[in-house]
């Protein structure tokens, strides 16, 4: 779920898949480009600030206390088409409408300690900021820094959440609250409450850790005289239509960033005067219907506390979504590689191109000119223990990359990095590099260049006659990496005699763009792996990360690819936009359609996996995706928009990425044993001439 955290006293989750979030929706249309002046990727080109709470990549918005709504969207993947942009959330339920609605209050919540409230000043216009003093008749056992404030009652009101208190002394406390300047929404279905002239009251609750404690009253409260002048919100028409969007520009490519604006109730508030963040959801169709829908959910929440709840809808921004240019406008192409995503357990010794050589759990294979070789790699236990590293299980250690220089009776370098777990549990495990010279009887660890740790290690890169180790930078004090996009680079030319610190190369050929380092991270956790995107204007003197996009998700794969004109093509697995170019060397990226695949469990965004989309020699896409208990590649000729299927794969499971190296596509597998794999895995492969539908 993209949607900022809230500080609540209840929380009711739930999940809102949106096209806005990341996720595609429908197939995209390949029809050739519509024209627009300039297509725009970044927020502050939108006219957009950071908000104080960060929704996302997709997405930014702010609401203010007298409604306004100010936010910047990115547009998804999305066929081309005339969409509605609304506001998306889901009502507390609380107060009086939460017993209504299912919901039990905790006894405890109505015994919270009683409080005497006082207001400066006690009267105002709308937007007035008023100090609420405290005094309680006897300290409490555990005094809190932060409570809940509550306009025109706790009780079905308008809700500050999490409000900030000053203690003056054991038993009296200051805070603040901004009076709203603007409709608000109360009860389950929500209706609209207009801002007028009125008493209203303000109180406070949460002062104790009471369960429950933001559903029932306040546990003090004290008037406030509100004077609200004529034709104060113009915006608000009606109950039903109070409320109002639009979009700038109208018409957008998927990709582009546009600003929205209007105006709409409040519906709680973060804070003393924060509104909370709502969503942006996008829906297929020209707005429609008036300004304010709710529609039924069902039951949300947990153990006592469930409703029936409404999800509520704001707000009509007609959008324009034009159709990009097409995947394949590109035709007929012989792609470069210029850089793939992740660590590869598969390479190809440069003096040896016959033969291709990989590892996995216990053991490096060799493809040498004489036959295979296998090197066991049980003495890296002993090293990795002697480097403060402990395996995950007892089994032997996993290889997660590989490179080879000089394959012969024995090789003249063999570097691998293995998944190890640090002692001090920063990060919880890394990917280790060490090096052996004489076949791997001993192994020593890959020089660490200044500003980094082992623990930093993010994969091996062959460049020319150079061989480089790529590290992220570590935090200062810490050993545990950082996020920043430029890795720090050791480098041997002389088959690991010495090594020496050296800045990130460009490729060897086209534009200078490639991926950052790859740093372990959970992918079936949901947190996933980001791998930042660079670029050079300067030959790799300087480095800098696009606007968009600053990073991929690695835990499925991704390429950089050499284009004809000195274009680049970036093709990515886990996002909904699976193909972007560059024609100004990677500073800036447009998006293209691709027509989404046959299978209903493939699609934009597989997610993390070992399958994924990859180019192939003649220019064709390839998907490699899992389908039941086997594996149903699929590809996408040049010049076309359907994709064909064909079987000819092996059928057991994937266990690395497939990559191509010389004329065939190569992959490891495993047979599953129980609800896991065998540690052994086999090396598979299959020839360009027979990936054909």
């Amino acid at each position: 779920m993209c949607k900022h955290s809230r500080l609540l006293s209840l929380i009711i989750l739930v999940s809102i898949t949106l096209s806005a979030c990341g996720q595609a929706t429908a197939a995209k249309n390949p029809t050739t480009t519509s024209s627009v002046a300039i297509q725009n990727t970044s927020f502050s080109g939108a006219g957009c600030q950071r908000a104080i709470y960060n929704v996302g990549n997709n997405y930014e918005i702010i609401q203010r206390m007298n409604g306004a709504i100010s936010a910047c969207l990115r547009v998804g993947a999305l066929a081309s088409g005339k969409y509605s942009v609304e506001l998306y959330d889901i009502p507390l339920q609380k107060g009086q409408a939460a017993p209504s609605k299912g919901v039990v209050i905790p006894t405890s919540a109505s015994s919270q300690p009683p409080v005497k409230i006082t207001l400066t000043p006690g009267s105002g216009k709308p937007g007035t900021l008023v100090q609420v003093t405290g005094v309680l008749g006897s300290p409490l056992a555990r005094q809190l820094h932060h409570a809940n404030l509550c306009w025109d009652s706790c009780r079905g009101g308008l809700p500050y959440q999490g409000v900030t208190l000053k203690w003056i002394s054991p038993t009296k406390f200051q805070t603040h609250l901004t009076v709203p300047d603007a409709p608000w929404l109360a009860g389950n279905p929500a209706k609209v409450v207009p801002l007028t002239t009125g008493n209203y009251s303000i109180g406070i609750q949460c002062l104790d850790t009471a369960k429950g404690c933001g559903l029932g009253g306040s546990q003090g409260s004290a008037k406030f005289q509100l004077t609200v002048g004529s034709n104060q919100t113009p915006w608000c028409k009606s109950g039903q239509n109070c409320a109002t969007l639009s979009a700038s520009p109208i018409s957008a490519y998927p990709g582009d960033v546009v600003k929205i604006t209007g105006f709409a109730p409040l519906l709680s508030v973060l804070g003393s005067n924060s509104p909370q963040l709502f969503e942006l959801k996008v829906i297929k169709g020209s707005p429609k219907g008036p300004q304010i829908i709710q529609k039924p959910i069902g039951k949300v929440g947990t153990n006592s506390i469930k409703a029936a709840t409404n999800s509520i809808y704001m707000g009509h921004a007609l959008l324009n979504i034009l159709p990009p240019q097409s995947f394949s406008s590109l035709g007929k192409f012989q792609p470069k590689v210029l850089a793939n995503s992740g660590i590869s357990q598969i390479t190809q010794d440069p003096s040896n191109p016959a033969g291709v050589d990989w590892c996995s759990a216990g053991l490096i294979q060799l493809a040498g000119p004489n036959g295979p070789r296998t090197i066991p790699t049980v003495p890296v236990n002993s090293v990795l223990q002697q480097l403060g590293y402990t395996l995950f299980t007892n089994d032997s250690p996993n290889c997660t990359s590989l490179a080879v220089v000089g394959t012969g009776s024995t090789p003249q370098l063999i570097a691998a990095s293995f998944e190890a777990q640090p002692k001090m549990q920063s990060p919880p495990f890394a990917n280790v590099a060490l090096m052996t010279k004489d076949g791997g009887k001993t192994w020593v660890p890959i020089p660490v260049p200044p500003g980094t740790s082992m623990n930093g290690f993010g994969g091996f890169r062959q460049n020319g006659n150079s061989l480089e180790a790529l590290f992220s930078p570590s935090f200062s004090g810490s050993s545990y990496p950082s996020e920043s996009p430029i890795p720090l680079v050791e480098a041997t030319s002389n088959s690991g005699t010495s090594w020496k610190e050296q800045s990130l190369a460009c490729p060897t050929s086209g534009p200078c763009v490639t991926f950052g380092s790859y740093l372990a991270g959970n992918c079936a956790g949901g947190v996933g792996v980001h791998q930042s995107v660079l670029y050079s204007s300067d030959d790799g003197k300087t480095w800098s990360t696009p606007i968009w996009p600053k990073s991929i998700q690695a835990c499925s794969p991704a390429q950089l690819i050499e284009l004809p004109s000195n274009k680049v093509l970036l093709v990515t697995t886990s996002s909904q936009f699976v193909a972007r170019t560059s024609s100004n060397g990677g500073k800036t990226w447009k998006d293209l359609a691709v027509p989404l695949p046959k299978s209903s469990q493939s699609g934009y965004g597989i997610g993390p996996g070992q399958g994924g989309f990859q180019i192939l020699p003649d220019g064709s896409l390839l998907l490699s995706a899992q389908i039941s208990n086997g594996y149903n590649w699929q590809l996408l000729s040049p010049g076309t928009d359907k994709w064909c299927s064909f079987n000819n794969v092996s059928s057991q499971f994937i266990v690395s990425s497939v990559y191509q190296i010389g004329n065939k596509l190569w992959w490891l597998s495993a047979k599953p044993t129980g609800h896991t794999f065998s540690p052994q895995s086999t090396i598979n492969s299959i020839s360009l001439r027979n990936i054909h539908c």
